[in-house]
């Protein structure tokens, strides 16, 4: 799976061969939908996740969202100061 965070904090995934920005399922308000992001007190921060498994498939980042934890094979952080 690829993803990234933009430089603003908003988070974009890969799905069906395409990146697409991500939305928050939690915080909808009438018809306005509130972007997932860094600012959300449930958004983890990016991290290298290294197992056996792993690596011999290549670097694999981990990122915790709400309560699910997201593998990515590649993954791209544009926010100022980002490692």
């Amino acid at each position: 799976m690829k993803g990234a965070i933009e430089k603003n904090g908003y988070l974009w995934i890969e799905r069906a061969g395409k990146i697409k920005k991500q939305y928050c399922p939690h915080d909808v308000v009438g018809e306005d939908v509130i972007g997932c992001g860094d600012w959300c007190p449930m958004f983890g921060e990016p991290e290298q996740v290294y197992t056996m498994k792993n690596a011999q498939r290549g670097e694999v980042v981990g990122l915790q969202i709400c309560r699910v934890r997201f593998s990515f094979h590649e993954f791209v952080d544009k926010r100022q100061g980002a490692k």
